[in-house]
């Protein structure tokens, strides 16, 4: 029996939209320059550690990692949080928005994670008009070389290209 992950999948109306939607926020968010992301990033480190010094709290729990996937650092519940949302286009939308918000407000990186999710999502769906998109509106939107994982989306849009 097939895993129901590797299974083809049909997108309906909504689920487009949404991608659509994402699409168009991420080509509305060019990338700040790195000398902007690098201030950003110690202004929002300063922050978090005097709010993590002070109140005792985790650096996640003080605010850092907002858009970073799923707030939990147990591994188990990360794992069941993550699994619960894989195929749900609307929620990796969500986190990549989220992510997107940080590195404008922080200077933080942006995990890829969950546009890797919904590449893959919408590759079964035989939707690559729409993963190019995607692929191409995030790629113009994060710094370049940012991650193995970056260089990852790079060569899977350019196989899509070719």
């Amino acid at each position: 029996m097939r895993d129901a992950r590797n299974a083809s999948v049909g997108l309906d109306p909504a689920e487009v939209d949404r991608v659509l939607r994402l699409i168009e926020y991420l080509l509305s968010r060019p990338c700040p320059d790195e000398q902007t992301l690098r201030a950003r990033s110690r202004e929002s480190f300063d922050k978090v550690w005097s709010i993590a010094a002070e109140s005792g709290v985790t650096l996640g729990e003080a605010g850092l990692w907002r858009g970073t996937a799923i707030g939990s650092t147990d591994k188990k519940e990360f794992s069941e949080q993550w699994n619960s949302i894989a195929d749900n286009l609307s929620a990796h939308a969500t986190l990549v928005e989220e992510g997107v918000d940080a590195l404008h407000e922080s200077g933080l990186l942006p995990p890829p994670a969950s546009v890797r999710r919904m590449a893959i999502i919408l590759r079964r769906a035989k939707r690559t008009d729409l993963e190019t998109r995607l692929l191409r509106a995030w790629i113009a939107g994060t710094p370049r070389g940012a991650s193995a994982a970056y260089e990852d989306l790079l060569s899977r849009l350019a196989k899509l290209e070719t």
